[in-house]
């Protein structure tokens, strides 16, 4: 077997790729008065279409506890606000209010500053690759693992 320290570990170099994006993020956050995972919930909410807590969850990458107290905080800030499905009424969808979309747009500028900066560190196609990859990966169905 490998010596694990001397092999690239994909889980810990995801963990660092995405607190070196979040640290980066730190300051537009806080002056938004977001927390990362609020950030994340109003990325899924963007469309102006109502989502279930259940999409918001997988989408969002927030276990279901989680995001229902993310989702009350939001809802006090009045950032988003809670609707009951028309065509089934026992489906609550969230959406963003017209106060959420100005706040999401402080971190959403922040971040395209962010973008800007690693296609010139990067490079263009290095960093469309990369985001190309990193969506597939997330997208791509799990196989089951070979036979050995």
């Amino acid at each position: 077997m490998e010596n694990p320290t001397v092999q690239v570990s994909l889980a810990l170099l995801l963990a660092r790729a995405e607190r070196y994006v979040t640290d980066r993020l730190d300051d537009a956050l806080r002056s938004a008065g977001l927390t990362v995972d609020q950030y994340r919930v109003l990325l899924q909410l963007v469309d102006g279409q109502g989502h279930s807590m259940a999409e918001i969850a997988e989408r969002a990458v927030l276990a279901a506890a989680t995001l229902t107290r993310v989702v009350d905080r939001l809802s006090q800030l009045k950032l988003v606000h809670r609707r009951i499905d028309a065509l089934d009424r026992r489906r609550v969808l969230i959406f963003m209010s017209h106060r959420g979309a100005p706040v999401l747009q402080q971190v959403v500028n922040q971040e395209d500053e962010l973008r800007a900066d690693l296609e010139a560190r990067l490079g263009v196609a290095d960093l469309g690759h990369l985001l190309e990859t990193l969506a597939a990966m997330v997208e791509a169905p799990a196989e089951a693992p070979a036979a050995r």
